[in-house]
């Protein structure tokens, strides 16, 4: 199948879309939207989409509309009817009008708390709120529909219960409180507050156009407010190539240095990794398993697969709460 043409075919007038943002505010969320027009310029991957749950800010009566480019556009996922989820699963959480991506850290009295990374928080929701986290890849769902008996379970998030219900019946991704015994409940924790002593080695993450997605090892060189340090990064350097590359960065894409995990003898299909590519750590999913110890590795961020050496791929672990969380995708192949 030719990815481009799939996409073309489908994003016709009339199609319903899930829509990404390039505003860092909004990393890691999908809101879904109509496609309206396809552009009639030169520039034929723009797409005129009208959204479904977003407002027009200087019309609150009409849903807001907007161009974008094809890239930004998937087909609705497909979600499960029924099916239970578990910690440091990768999930999709409705959240604010939209879909975010996050990990579950704790799972108690059918509440689930999941940290979203883009933002550095923890909510907790209720298991219709959620589902499984997909990324769309060459015109296939990666992880694909989950199926019992030879058949698939699962229905598309449109042909489901209407998102207003969920908002209504859960509280758009409030913190809850969970019935009955609750005296081995952890609550969800507030944001911990690092603190990184001068020379510590971290890993520092950005959100210029490009980068998203990428962590490169930097030393703390000074600490200039609660909030903000000078950093020195490993392996990028200045604009003359000279010296290292120094700036300031905001604690919330400061984190440690990751520990070294234990050895892996190979990757498996969808899992998601680190790989060490344009002098960082970018995440991604490995999409297929090679001989000689070879992967193609997928990044949502650049819309890009590359092909990787085990030597130059990690386990992703995310840092929550103070310790480092490996995630997983819980799979029925």
């Amino acid at each position: 199948m030719d990815a481009a043409a799939d996409l073309n075919s489908y994003f016709k007038k009339g199609a319903e879309v899930e829509i990404s943002s390039n505003d860092p505010d909004f990393r890691g969320s999908w809101y879904m939207g109509t496609v309206m027009s396809r552009s009639r310029t030169k520039n034929k991957n723009n797409v005129f989409v009208e959204y479904k749950t977003l407002m027009n800010d200087r019309d609150e009566t009409k849903p807001l509309r907007e161009k974008l480019d094809i890239v930004q556009l998937r087909p609705p996922a497909p979600r499960e009817s029924s099916r239970g989820f578990r910690f440091g699963e990768e999930v999709d959480a409705y959240h604010n009008d939209g879909w975010w991506e996050g990990v579950i850290t704790r799972a108690n009295g059918g509440v689930f708390t999941v940290y979203f990374r883009g933002t550095k928080e923890e909510l907790g929701f209720g298991a219709e709120e959620l589902r499984v986290h997909r990324e769309w890849v060459k015109g296939v769902w990666v992880p694909p529909l989950e199926t019992h008996g030879g058949n698939e379970i699962a229905l598309n998030t449109h042909e489901e219960a209407p998102l207003s219900s969920i908002t209504e019946n859960f509280g758009n991704g409030t913190l809850v409180e969970v019935t009955g015994d609750n005296s081995n409940v952890e609550e969800p924790s507030k944001n911990i507050v690092e603190k990184f002593d001068k020379g510590t080695l971290v890993e520092v993450s950005t959100d210029e156009e490009g980068l998203q997605g990428a962590w490169f090892a930097a030393t703390i060189i000074d600490k200039l407010s609660n909030d903000e340090y000078m950093i020195e990064y490993q392996s990028l350097v200045d604009d003359d190539g000279a010296k290292r590359l120094k700036e300031k960065a905001n604690i919330k894409h400061i984190r440690p240095y990751p520990p070294e995990t234990a050895d892996v003898d190979y990757f498996r299909v969808l899992q998601e990794v680190d790989a060490l590519y344009k002098d960082g750590w970018w995440v991604g999913v490995i999409t297929k398993a090679m001989q000689g110890k070879k992967y193609y590795v997928y990044f949502r961020a650049t819309d890009e697969e590359t092909v990787f050496k085990q030597s130059d791929l990690r386990p992703h672990q995310d840092w929550i709460d103070g310790k480092w969380v490996i995630s997983f995708q819980a799979l029925k192949l």
